[in-house]
């Protein structure tokens, strides 16, 4: 492996199956609050939590979601 042994012991990178990539290896989560295993999950494929971000955080409405994406918005 060509990660630094340091990074390797301290677990800063991480490898898991990615639903379009296959076999992938990311930075870890930098968070350490206890000993508890850290979940390991792949970072979102761009606008997958788009709509829920903007229908539970910024109440826009799934109609209004719909229109700004067919109109192009989220690129």
């Amino acid at each position: 492996s060509t990660t630094a042994p340091q990074a390797r012991a301290r677990g800063a990178v991480v490898e898991f199956d990615h639903p379009r990539l296959g076999r992938v290896r990311q930075v870890a989560s930098p968070l350490r609050l206890s000993d508890a295993e850290r979940p390991l999950r792949r970072a979102p494929l761009r606008g997958e939590h788009t709509t829920q971000v903007l229908v539970e955080l910024c109440g826009y409405d799934t109609e209004k979601v719909r229109r700004l994406g067919e109109a192009g918005v989220f690129g």
